[in-house]
């Protein structure tokens, strides 16, 4: 069996999963559903490239459905979920930290210049 024949049989399988979902929707609910471009459903559809397993995953998730190919079964569950980011503690700006007194500005002019001293305390 040439090496190329179990990527052209998940090519094959993943154009009718796709092709199935644009005949009952859209292309672009399609695009949307898989987190890519127009143009890339338009490219799994005429075999020009191949989905990436998490593509065909969030198919998977967005429309209930199982892939299967060669014994690997792909579905909601198969990769690990995206991590959610981590909510930073929100960073005051400037004219905020000024307002409650935490920054002290100086100015000193000098000539045709001026200095602008700023001064604040950062608790550990």
């Amino acid at each position: 069996m040439p090496p190329t024949k179990p990527l052209d049989e998940l090519k094959a399988q993943a154009v009718a999963l796709i092709s199935e979902q644009v005949s009952q929707s859209s292309v672009t609910k399609v695009a949307s559903d898989l987190d890519v471009s127009r143009q890339a459903v338009y490219g799994f559809i005429k075999g020009e490239y191949c989905p990436s397993l998490a593509v065909i995953q969030r198919a998977c998730e967005a429309w209930n459905k199982e892939f299967h190919v060669r014994g690997l079964a792909v579905n909601q569950h198969t990769l690990p979920g995206k991590a959610k980011p981590t909510v930073l503690p929100h960073q005051m700006n400037l004219f905020d930290a000024l307002k409650q007194g935490r920054f002290k500005v100086k100015t000193r002019r000098s000539g045709n210049s001026m200095e602008l001293v700023l001064r604040f305390k950062l608790s550990a």
